[in-house]
């Protein structure tokens, strides 16, 4: 974990300096930097947030059509894929069309069930935020990584430094909020 603008090695070596020496007048002149390095991560963690999505349309989703994109079910899908108020999709073809509808399709934000009832059986998909929640989740994890290499500086101030910074909190503060903090 590097974070922004300030390489991690230098502010290793610089708590472990401080630790040190343990000068009071040079751990004040070192919290107003470590204060900044901490501000500068938290404005890169707010700003790397991700986003949730505002409505269902899924126009980056990939539609591997392996150059058969012209084709009328791969058509479907894709105004599927960019409808905003439509969350499911019915898909009646053959199994081979199935098939390739869904490995087309084949990404983790969606899921598939097959219909069973009628011929030819029908392909459900269903457009989810798995997507959203795992990138949430991979942003919450570099927040919790920062946080323990804080820790193990073991230097007072910059535990100090890092709950001024509402590093401690920032995965839990909704966008306006961070955003707010950041300003001040």
């Amino acid at each position: 974990m590097r974070p922004i603008g300030v390489p991690w090695f230098f502010l290793k070596s610089l708590a472990e300096l401080l630790q040190t020496y343990n000068d009071t007048g040079l751990n004040e002149v070192a919290s107003n930097f470590i204060r900044e390095a901490f501000r500068g991560v938290a404005a890169h963690f707010a700003s790397s947030r991700p986003k949730e999505p505002r409505d269902w349309s899924r126009p980056n989703a990939q539609l591997n059509t392996y150059g058969r994109s012209q084709c009328g079910p791969c058509q479907e899908v894709k105004k599927f894929l960019v409808n905003p108020v439509h969350r499911v999709a019915s898909f009646s073809y053959p199994e081979r069309i199935r098939k390739h509808i869904q490995t087309s399709l084949n990404n983790l934000d969606f899921r598939f069930e097959t219909e069973r009832s009628g011929l030819p059986y029908t392909l459900i998909v269903s457009k989810t935020t798995n997507e959203y929640m795992r990138t949430l989740e991979q942003w919450k994890t570099e927040i919790a990584k920062f946080r323990v290499e804080i820790i193990k500086l073991g230097v007072a101030f910059c535990l100090i430094c890092l709950e001024e910074t509402s590093l401690w909190c920032l995965d839990s503060m909704d966008h306006s909020s961070l955003m707010a903090l950041l300003m001040v």
